[in-house]
């Protein structure tokens, strides 16, 4: 009777540990899939954010040599009245993905839950810059028109400068107080790009070590 009970539970045994056996190799595999396509999708939003640093650092430092450190207007006491700017709704807005970066939340350590943080000031930062490209431009435009419009007669260049911030005094504040921002900003833009930038790296490499990023080749 024992005999012919092992004979009958034996097969049942090996059908339903061969069945678990299966059920547990596919849900491993399902698994370290999940698992493979979730880090998959986690470098790519970081390569992601890092490509819109760069992007955020390359519109500083356009705006630094295109428009500041040119012709030695950076220096020159005269700068509001020499210096250009983009004109109004040239800029584009830039911006992170934040709902991708989400995972940097995943794991403690103190440079990882601070770096969003640093990216959303880092944007927040690049958005004052709109603001301040925007307002420069109008008011070099607006001094503009009373240049145009001035009557002002003398022949001496430096003479005819003084005349025009004596006139029109509020509008060359305004100028003046708007170009001043724009550098500022410009350059604070250039160091926060880069120190945001290698907080992202470390931050990276300390959740996923050994893996290649995006690298942005900063001006020296």
């Amino acid at each position: 009777m024992q005999d012919l009970v092992v004979r009958l539970v034996s097969p049942l045994v090996l059908t339903f540990v061969g069945a678990w056996a299966g059920a547990w190799a596919a849900f491993m595999s399902e698994r370290k899939t999940q698992e493979s396509n979730r880090r998959a999708e986690r470098i790519s939003a970081a390569n992601k954010a890092i490509f819109t640093i760069r992007a955020l650092y390359e519109t500083y430092e356009n705006l630094r040599q295109h428009y500041i450190d040119v012709d030695e207007i950076r220096d020159d006491p005269d700068r509001a009245l020499r210096m250009d700017s983009p004109q109004s709704g040239m800029m584009r807005n830039i911006e992170f993905n934040f709902n991708e970066l989400h995972f940097f939340l995943d794991h403690p350590g103190e440079v990882r839950s601070t770096v969003l943080m640093e990216l959303l000031r880092l944007e927040r930062e690049y958005h004052i810059l709109l603001q301040t490209v925007e307002h420069h431009a109008r008011a070099d435009d607006e001094f503009g028109r009373m240049r145009s419009g001035a009557n002002i007669v003398t022949k001496d260049e430096e003479k005819f400068d003084t005349a025009e911030k004596t006139t029109y005094s509020a509008q060359y504040s305004k100028l003046e107080a708007t170009t001043n921002q724009m550098i500022a900003s410009v350059d604070a833009g250039i160091t926060r790009s880069r120190e945001v930038y290698e907080k992202v790296q470390s931050a990276l490499q300390q959740q996923f070590p050994g893996q290649k990023f995006l690298t942005i080749p900063f001006n020296e």
